[in-house]
């Protein structure tokens, strides 16, 4: 009987550990694909991009899933990443990622082929080795296609490779995609066929019950599309805050690319001056900014009101009146205490954090408050207009005591030296400028470099940064990479290459530490900026 009883204890135990090291390696595993192939210079990767192709390994082990970051392989019993196959990176605009078609295994699957679209302006055969993730470029003179049944590759005139082996397709298509070629539904049946996967958008896909063609998992580990908007990270970078236009605000944690609040607000007041907008419309976000403590999100509005949201719990907590048009930026002092919003309707208001009362600074009304911008140690407050106007305020007293006269159009960003010595400012009229705060001379001018703008790209820019030395980088996107420019010099120093899609914006936290790029195929990588500027001042 105390045997039966030791045995019963013991396979209880032995249960509860199992299901203890199940969990815990399903929450380790799930956050590796943060990691996993990261560029150089990069510490994260958010999402996985948009989703060309699916195909299972013959012996069914492995689902392959083709994005424009690469192919990601998942176990097929847990679903979990097991590894990311990534696609050659070039130094041109060409994007090998985005134009992958159809992707199959080896017969021994040891080998996974990728074949770009047959409109490509090149043929070219991409060829990884699954084991050592390693990946070839065969550059073609003529077309490569498959036979009809799919069974066999054809290179040119040579003779059919056998090598590779198409998905089973005996039975048939559940679901039939639409003409239009990018729209087209993805489907990959398992060896088995009892399962088959199927993309269900650009951006996730699900394994379904071949008979029944039930969904018996989801998979959707990347970030919700954004076809317009902003990315904004913590001070601490453990949070990245996503924008989008009459959408609400999704907050993710950059450790385990999860999505943590949605923040939304479906009423709003109809405004004289904003005639086109509507009741029950979703809530529309401008100006953002974290609390230094990371604690709080104040956002700004196109009806006026700022919005405060407790990170802790995802809770609107207050709701602040004071701007009657549309919050263009704001920003918080260093140490809290302060939180300054600029607005369209011409007016700075600097809040007080623990009272929330507001004072107006009556000097202040510019044509259009653009961008605002404290020094590190909140004594003075720059204000950008969309004239191009730059004005410094003394905090204290609430008056302009100086202006920067140089800029013809608006001024997107500000930034003060670590020293307080300096500041920054960059515009839509393509050039980076860097002033004596002393004497509001001006220092430095960077112009965009003639053949890298086009008419539409009036915010070529993207951000500022100082480096431990006092020198200044200009930070711009040529489609998909990220040029750091030394304005000191004028010289360009550096490119950042990680993304297989054009990029949309960039966020740099308040500590400067991390930058973020959004890619337009919904990706997001994590840039260490101590490694980054460290390699551009040497």
């Amino acid at each position: 009987m105390e045997l039966k009883r030791f045995q019963f204890i013991l396979l209880r135990t032995v249960l509860m550990l199992c299901i203890f090291l199940s969990v815990h390696l399903h929450s380790s595993l799930a956050q590796d694909y943060t990691q996993m192939n990261l560029p150089d210079g990069a510490k994260a990767r958010l999402g996985i991009g948009t989703i060309q192709d699916l195909s299972y390994s013959p012996d069914g082990k492995m689902l392959a899933v083709a994005s424009t970051n690469g192919i990601w392989l998942y176990d097929t019993e847990t679903y979990h990443e097991l590894k990311l196959l990534p696609i050659p990176l070039n130094y041109s605009d060409y994007s090998l990622g985005d134009d992958i078609e159809k992707i199959t295994f080896s017969v021994d699957g040891q080998t996974l082929v990728g074949v770009p679209k047959q409109s490509s302006l090149r043929s070219i055969l991409l060829i990884w080795n699954v084991n050592t993730e390693e990946c070839k470029i065969y550059e073609l003179d003529t077309k490569v296609s498959f036979s009809p049944d799919g069974q066999k590759l054809t290179i040119g005139k040579q003779e059919p490779i056998e090598l590779w082996q198409a998905p089973n397709n005996n039975a048939d298509e559940p679901l039939n995609g639409d003409d239009n070629e990018e729209e087209k539904v993805k489907i990959a049946f398992n060896p088995d066929g009892k399962t088959y996967a199927t993309t269900d958008d650009q951006y996730g896909f699900s394994i379904r019950d071949s008979q029944t063609h039930k969904q018996k998992k989801r998979i959707d580990d990347t970030l919700h599309p954004v076809f317009s908007g902003e990315i904004i990270l913590s001070p601490d970078g453990k949070l990245i805050a996503m924008l989008r236009y009459k959408a609400p605000i999704h907050v993710w944690d950059t450790n385990t690319g999860q999505l943590k609040f949605t923040l939304i607000e479906h009423s709003m007041t109809r405004l004289p001056n904003h005639a086109h907008m509507h009741y029950n419309q979703p809530f529309v976000f401008e100006g953002v900014a974290f609390s230094p403590d990371g604690n709080t999100i104040a956002c700004g509005s196109m009806d006026g009101p700022i919005r405060l949201w407790d990170l802790n719990t995802g809770k609107l907590t207050k709701r602040l009146n004071g701007h009657n048009s549309f919050v263009n930026s704001m920003v918080f002092s260093r140490d809290g205490k302060f939180l300054a919003t600029g607005s369209d309707d011409g007016f700075i208001l600097v809040w007080n954090t623990e009272t929330w009362e507001h004072v107006l600074f009556h000097d202040a009304q510019l044509f259009s408050v653009s961008c605002l911008s404290y020094n590190r140690e909140g004594s003075f407050l720059a204000a950008g207009s969309q004239t191009g106007e730059i004005f410094l305020f003394d905090v204290e007293k609430g008056i302009a005591i100086k202006s920067f006269k140089g800029h013809i159009r608006r001024v997107s960003r500000l930034m003060f030296s670590h020293d307080g010595r300096h500041l920054a400012s960059a515009s839509w009229d393509r050039s980076v400028r860097l002033w004596d705060i002393d004497t509001a001379i001006l220092l430095k001018t960077l112009s965009a470099p003639t053949g890298r703008t086009s008419s539409e790209d009036d915010d070529y820019w993207k951000t500022l940064v100082f480096t431990h030395d006092g020198n200044l980088l200009a930070i711009n996107d040529v489609n998909r990479f990220i040029h750091l420019w030394n304005v000191n010099t004028g010289q360009f120093k550096q490119f950042l290459l990680g993304h297989g899609h054009y990029l949309r914006c960039f966020s740099l936290s308040a500590d400067m530490q991390t930058l973020a790029s959004y890619s337009i195929d919904d990706t997001v990588l994590l840039w260490d900026m101590r490694r980054i500027t460290k390699v551009v001042d040497e």
